[in-house]
């Protein structure tokens, strides 16, 4: 990188100063982590946005989500008796030293943010706003650990919590997923169709927590996942699940709101594209909830293809050309097919992906491949992305979401 690119990134993006990181700790900022070497002071060149900056404390990783503006600095200094790292409080030292590091003071011994890792980052995360944040009880710079806090229950059972209220040690408070109830006023049929789709709890969840705003609880999908895969944390993960499992059930959404499906296939295949590619090879995650899950998203998406034929809307016809992508990604980087209806309405449907060039959505597995030193002897880089893969890896993934 020439040195006018390097000061243009420098001045445009964000960076975290990180002071007083012992030697050896593992630092991470997205989907990459490093070890800190003897002068390692932060990162720089951090892209405008939220990031998720995370550290191995003890023996957990803790991390905090922050929102960087150009030239926006944070100030973090670590508590060797806690074993954590926390927000310089004086505000004249913080501005002092983030001054410093507008004026390169410290710019020898700050890392640089991975350069190609913005794009992958982004792609896993480009719903997550500050509204979204801000209803999941996150906060600027909040820590936030990968250990259970409070059980969160579904809405509606016994001992739930309130929505969006922190839990006691301050993690995420995620949209509470309603529980099933007795249908009142319904017909046999109707009651069948209740409890087989998600449709009518979906909405629910939408008009209780999101004001309508079906990106935001999409947005709520991305945050769990990657909260997961960076700090594993257990929250991030049973939600996840849960709603992963929910939203495939979803036939009549798919009918009634296209886009939001539509998009919700997209998020789902570049998570799925995050995980090993033995994963549905492998013994113990042979029986993962997520194999009846997608078998039924991509049936509703043929059931849906049989029904409307050829008088298929445009937003229609998204929603099933991503499911076939889905399908696509999921024979050829797991080698596992998913059995829908014997007429093959979906493939028939589905426009010819071999020939749609350049479409934004076309699949990409993303490897994240080690960088060399952010400086000299200043950090130790290593791929955080195989990390979370192996964390992935050895959380008990084929445990069903509870019962509801």
């Amino acid at each position: 990188m020439d040195p006018q690119e390097a000061r243009r990134r420098v001045e445009q993006g964000g960076a975290v100063l990180c002071l007083d990181v012992p030697e050896g700790t593992e630092m991470r900022i997205d989907l990459q982590a490093w070890r800190a070497g003897p002068l390692f002071q932060g990162i720089k060149m951090i892209p405008p946005g939220i990031h998720l900056v995370s550290w191995a404390a003890g023996h957990e990783t803790v991390g905090c989500l922050l929102a960087f503006r150009p030239g926006q600095v944070e100030v973090w200094r670590w508590d060797a008796r806690e074993e954590d790292m926390d927000r310089v409080p004086d505000r004249e030292e913080a501005e002092r030293l983030a001054l410093g590091v507008r004026n390169f003071d410290f710019d020898s011994r700050l890392g640089p943010y991975p350069e190609g890792q913005g794009e992958a980052w982004t792609r896993l995360t480009y719903l997550i706003s500050l509204r979204v944040l801000e209803r999941t009880g996150i906060a600027h710079g909040q820590k936030l650990s990968g250990a259970p806090s409070l059980p969160q229950e579904t809405e509606g059972e016994e001992g739930a919590q309130p929505a969006h209220q922190a839990s006691a040690s301050g993690g995420p408070c995620f949209a509470a997923i309603p529980a099933l109830r007795k249908p009142v006023g319904m017909d046999p049929s109707q009651v069948s169709q209740y409890h087989m789709d998600g449709t009518c709890r979906v909405q629910e969840m939408l008009t209780t927590h999101f004001e309508g705003h079906w990106e935001d609880l999409l947005g709520q999908l991305q945050l769990s996942f990657v909260m997961f895969i960076a700090i594993s944390s257990f929250q991030g993960l049973e939600h996840w699940k849960r709603l992963v499992a929910l939203l495939c059930t979803c036939g009549s959404l798919a009918r009634s709101n296209p886009p939001l499906m539509s998009e919700f296939v997209r998020v789902l295949r570049r998570e799925m594209e995050q995980l090993p590619e033995d994963f549905f090879r492998d013994e113990l995650l042979s029986d993962s909830f997520l194999r009846s899950s997608l078998t039924a998203l991509c049936q509703e998406a043929e059931a849906c293809a049989e029904a409307q034929g050829a008088e298929t809307g445009k937003d229609q016809q998204l929603f099933q050309r991503r499911v076939q992508r889905l399908r696509k990604m999921l024979s050829q980087r797991f080698g596992l097919q998913i059995a829908v209806g014997e007429f093959g309405a979906l493939d028939a449907l589905a426009l010819d992906m071999d020939a749609d060039g350049g479409d934004e959505d076309a699949p990409t597995v993303v490897l994240l491949e080690r960088e060399g030193d952010a400086s000299a002897s200043a950090v130790e880089c290593e791929s955080g992305h195989q990390r979370a893969l192996e964390t992935a890896s050895r959380m008990a993934w084929m445990i069903p979401p509870q019962s509801e």
